[in-house]
């Protein structure tokens, strides 16, 4: 599933027909349409559009396009008032009214995850250089979620390294694998650190993805990845190996770790599971 964004405050009417794209009307007092909150035209942004009574609502994905009308897509619908997910044949003429709303499945860092407990959150306003996660003993599974991250200067590697007993497991000399999300053309095998994903510097939300790893063990290990850089860049891999010169015990922590005070903003949430 790809990511999605929202806007704040945004709410405009449309007397649209059919299953296709909405045409955007006015913003009701109190309220932003898409363009003057800073939507970005093609980015998917979720929305529900509901009738006046609001009996009838559909929740979906969908990205705005400026023009005379301004229009907004409706490129996966997520549910329906009558339950399903198909998109509702809306009668043209009456008012209906388009809210950007957060969605669950989409939020990385809001709502629990089937299964996932959400264990600690850290959000950065400042430019810093790494960020120490605790892990509690109870959970073999973890996984580190980051969103909204944007560089403060040239590219920027995330590294992911684990710490057992106070000692580096996962380090430049004693590491052997490094798997490296450099560009569109794929996962990239070499010697190093953990290296997930290469970030370059751009607007606000630059970045987002996933690792979740298993910590129970800290010479068997395993790890898989979802990175995201700029709006239409995917990738994930899986990985696993074995770490020498560590004895064998529960990682303790996980280090977000970055050269130089690189990273600017961002969100990094740690979950667990059972």
């Amino acid at each position: 599933m790809a990511d999605a964004y929202l806007l704040d405050r945004v709410r405009v009417a449309t007397t649209s027909g059919g299953t296709g794209a909405l045409v955007l009307g006015l913003a009701p007092v109190g309220y932003s349409d898409p363009f003057t909150a800073g939507a970005v035209p093609g980015r998917p942004y979720t929305w529900v559009c509901e009738s006046e009574d609001r009996a009838t609502w559909e929740e979906f994905v969908g990205s705005v396009t400026p023009g005379s009308p301004s229009t907004l897509s409706r490129s996966r619908i997520i549910r329906t008032s009558n339950g399903g997910t198909s998109a509702v044949n809306w009668p043209a003429g009456t008012t209906k009214y388009i809210t950007c709303v957060a969605v669950a499945e989409y939020l990385q860092y809001g709502g629990n995850e089937p299964g996932w407990e959400r264990l600690n959150v850290d959000i950065v306003t400042s430019p810093v250089a790494a960020i120490i996660k605790s892990l509690p003993p109870e959970y073999p599974r973890f996984r580190l979620t980051w969103q909204d991250v944007t560089p403060a200067q040239a590219q920027t590697d995330l590294y992911f390294r684990l710490y057992v007993g106070g000692a580096l497991l996962q380090g430049a000399a004693d590491y052997p694998y490094r798997h490296t999300i450099a560009s569109e053309t794929g996962v990239v095998a070499g010697g190093g650190a953990l290296n997930v994903g290469r970030l370059s510097p751009g607007s606000p939300g630059a970045a987002a993805g996933y690792l979740e790893f298993n910590a129970s063990g800290a010479r068997a290990w395993w790890a898989r990845a979802h990175f995201r850089d700029g709006n239409n860049v995917h990738h994930g891999y899986e990985a696993s190996g074995w770490v020498p010169g560590i004895t064998s015990g529960p990682a303790e922590q996980i280090v977000v770790s970055f050269v130089s005070a690189s990273i600017a903003a961002g969100r990094f949430t740690l979950w667990g599971a059972e």
